[in-house]
């Protein structure tokens, strides 16, 4: 048994943190150092579920190793198994002489202030852990008792909140005080308040405008990631995101939102949150948007209703050079096809001024990261702007459609001064209202054709993620070189030299062998790229098809994994495909393969995995073959 203690004890305790509690417990059993070092990193992380069969058992362990707590996730499921006592003993070391009845600790909803007694900090015993990450997740029930607990954990670095809706009533809702928070925690880097069951005193923030009479400029809070929820920018009043002011360590901000109201879409306020974060948060690098938010990377300011001429000339210029096929009547209105011609000519005016990069100012001029998720809000005038000014982001996700109800786009900033301007432009209501739209710079969904124009011009992406939209082959077409030339040309893309990792769709024509063999080769112009996923594509990987347009460039020297490889390929190129991966590929460890299910003789059997078992197969260079799940 003696040969365990030759690895350092620091060595085992990184091997461990990649295994299971089970086994774990196994590890306990090896020896003295095993069940020490395996004892500390079981008990470091502790999630208190009543739901769990084992959460009285683990209770009663947790108790006599409470010392080697680091990490705590509390899940209130209103049955109250994790009793008052326990929760004091195990988090604070203390045991009370007299009952602590938890409903005693209100957050006062009615006053919006917190009562005295949820002012309360719980002494901390000799065996007290020293925290650093606590997580809280649950109804109104335990919210009282909450804050009380919350702000005798001093050392935390990292807090997360979530106050989901349990079915209780509607009108109680927890209080941040975010205030409180940022003192309480001054080694805090991350923090989440998630779940729309909470909201911000405005009182709080008020008393951070500017400098403090008595201690001078605020200290800036050295938090680094803040995730919170879209009603945050829903507030009519600037000091709601007063606390901003301390966050001047800010890199990476996570916005949530679990549904959308459409009733109040036009409460929220994208341009109030976007402008006191390019204020008070100059060193913010990363946004993950996730669900409904309306959020604005750049501010596009409202146009004055005399400072619109150029764009009333582009109307009649349109109307007259087009005289001939305008159906319009000059008293009531125009027909459908002459709105969608204006309307093209609009964007395409707008289009050229955004490229210009004088008219969009960047909220986050240092922007690295940008991930969005589902029923996101991008919209065509940022992703533009974005690839014009962004000259840092290196990351960018679109891992969903963009948002196409018409509603949500119709936020703009109802209080600004130019925005009450409105005149009318012309006897007819489309044009007037489109001129307005125009003037008031709506944001619209982007199309393939704005992410091309995009494409075209952020040269410093390093990671780029495009599964909520894929590429036909007449969206890859740089038609100008196509119409002078007389032979398609696929546009090419200003990242081509720095992308590292691709995950994209194309969807082309299994007819068309041609197509096919220029996107290979479009693809075989990233000379750094490390990572490749044709997620859904519809891309053939055989010779035919021209797969081995990969080698137009240095792709050959980079690649290490490809994931998704389409299925769209005869059986019997599977094996030669592979070899010929192998031996082109140098560098190449990892090959995912889409699931294909073959009906043979009227059995359905699994075809494409046969050839896996080939010995030259399990013996070439690609480390990692396999199919991906269905």
């Amino acid at each position: 048994m003696s040969a365990p203690r030759l690895i350092p004890a620091e060595v085992i305790a990184l091997i461990f943190t990649t295994l299971a509690p089970k086994d774990l417990y196994r590890c306990m059993l090896v020896s003295r150092l095993w069940h020490e070092v395996a004892e500390a990193r079981l008990y470091s992380n502790v999630t208190l579920n009543s739901s769990f069969q084992s959460h009285d058992l683990l209770v009663q362990a947790v108790k006599t190793r409470k010392c080697l707590l680091r990490r705590v996730e509390w899940i209130s499921n209103n049955d109250h198994r994790v009793l008052t006592a326990d929760l004091l003993d195990i988090l604070f070391d203390y045991r009370p002489d007299e009952p602590i009845d938890p409903f005693r600790f209100s957050n006062d909803n009615e006053t919006k202030t917190t009562s005295p007694l949820a002012q309360l900090v719980f002494p901390h015993g000799p065996d007290c852990p020293a925290l650093m990450h606590f997580s809280f997740s649950g109804g109104n029930e335990r919210w009282q008792f909450l804050d009380s607990v919350l702000y005798s954990l001093t050392t935390l670095t990292t807090l997360n909140l979530a106050f989901p809706d349990d079915g209780g009533a509607i009108e109680r809702l927890y209080l941040v005080d975010m205030e409180r928070i940022l003192t309480t925690f001054p080694r805090l880097k991350e923090l989440s308040i998630v779940g729309w069951r909470h909201f911000y005193p405005r009182k709080a923030a008020v008393a951070l405008e500017g400098r403090d009479e008595t201690t001078g400029p605020r200290v800036q809070h050295c938090l680094e990631s803040f995730t919170f929820d879209a009603a945050l920018g829903c507030s009519q009043e600037p000091p709601q995101f007063g606390f901003f002011r301390r966050l001047g360590n800010l890199k990476k901000v996570t916005i949530m939102s679990e549904y959308f109201d459409y009733e109040n879409s036009c409460s929220r306020r994208p341009w109030a949150l976007g402008r006191t974060l390019r204020q008070y948060c100059p060193k913010l690098e990363s946004i993950d948007v996730k669900g409904s938010v309306e959020f604005w990377l750049f501010d596009l300011p409202i146009l004055p209703s005399d400072q619109i001429r150029h764009i009333t000339a582009l109307v009649e210029e349109t109307l007259s050079t087009n005289q001939s096929d305008f159906s319009v009547d000059l008293e009531q209105e125009m027909t459908g096809e002459d709105e969608a011609r204006l309307i093209k000519q609009l964007q395409e005016q707008e289009v050229g001024e955004l490229l210009k990069g004088r008219t969009a100012e960047p909220f986050f001029p240092q922007l690295k990261t940008l991930l969005l998720g589902k029923d996101h809000w991008l919209s065509a005038q940022d992703l533009l702007s974005l690839g014009v000014q962004a000259q840092f982001l290196t990351r960018l996700e679109v891992r969903f459609p963009v948002v196409q109800s018409s509603r949500p786009w119709d936020v703009y900033e109802r209080r600004a001064p130019a925005a009450a301007m409105r005149a009318t432009h012309s006897s007819i209501p489309t044009i007037d209202t489109l001129v307005e739209n125009r003037r008031l710079q709506k944001r619209r969904p982007f199309t393939t054709r704005d992410l091309k124009l995009f494409l075209q011009l952020c040269s410093s992406l390093r990671f780029l993620s495009l599964t909520g939209c894929s590429f036909s082959f007449e969206d890859l077409i740089d038609t100008s070189t196509t119409a002078t030339t007389g032979t398609p040309v696929i546009q090419r893309w200003a990242c081509e030299e720095t992308l590292e990792t691709l995950d994209v769709i194309f969807n082309i024509p299994a007819t068309n062998p041609e197509a096919h063999r220029l996107v290979w080769k479009h693809l075989g112009r990233f000379s750094r790229l490390r990572s490749l996923t044709l997620s859904q594509s519809v891309l053939i990987p055989s010779f035919q098809y021209g797969v081995d347009g990969l080698l137009e460039g240095q792709m050959g020297k980079s690649l290490e994994e490809i994931r998704q490889l389409p299925e769209w390929w005869k059986e019997q190129d599977r094996r030669q495909l592979m070899l010929w991966f192998a031996r082109n590929f140098a560098r190449l460890r990892i090959l995912g393969m889409k699931h294909i299910d073959d009906v043979v003789d009227g059995q359905r059997r699994d075809t494409l995995s046969e050839f896996l078992d080939d010995e030259e197969v399990k013996q070439c260079s690609i480390r990692h073959v396999f199919i991906e799940d269905k």
